[in-house]
């Protein structure tokens, strides 16, 4: 009696379906491809509970940001603060206020100003004669 043969799908074919998963937007699309014109059971499975995750987590996002707006909101700023480079934090730092006064100016003299001199009585006397 023969047996029939399963087709496996290879570790290389397994690789390069995590490899399309991982890439944002392209997954969704091979998801959904894998899901409709998939050969083997295993590759369709594992493509229905990928969009399965993918809903529930679109759900859960949705419930979370019409619950805790302001929450999400905070979290949305903190980790932006975490996103940004440390030279661009420091550069925001050490950026002064408005109303600060230069701090160059005190290094630079300042020009002294030149007294003025009365006119005095003699220089505008008119000579007599």
């Amino acid at each position: 009696m023969a047996r029939a043969k399963k087709s496996r799908i290879s570790v290389l074919n397994w690789m390069g379906t995590l490899l399309l998963c991982a890439i944002p937007g392209v997954n969704l699309i091979a998801l959904i491809c894998f899901w409709i014109f998939a050969k083997s059971s295993s590759k369709k499975s594992f493509a229905q509970a990928a969009l399965l995750w993918m809903v529930i987590a679109a759900v859960l996002m949705v419930v979370a940001l019409a619950v805790l707006p302001d929450q999400m909101a905070d979290l949305a700023d903190r980790l932006r603060e975490a996103a940004q480079p440390a030279s661009a934090v420091e550069a925001l730092d050490a950026t002064p206020p408005v109303d600060a006064v230069d701090p160059t100016a005190a290094l630079t003299p300042s020009p002294t100003p030149v007294p003025t001199v009365a006119p005095t009585a003699a220089l505008t006397a008119t000579p007599s004669a």
